[in-house]
């Protein structure tokens, strides 16, 4: 699993999900 790569994915369309895993 990436890091930045995959956050940045997920913060442009599912920001929510970043707060989730985080």
């Amino acid at each position: 699993m990436s890091d930045k790569p995959d956050i940045a994915e997920i913060e442009k369309f599912d920001k929510p999900k970043l707060f989730k895993a985080e």
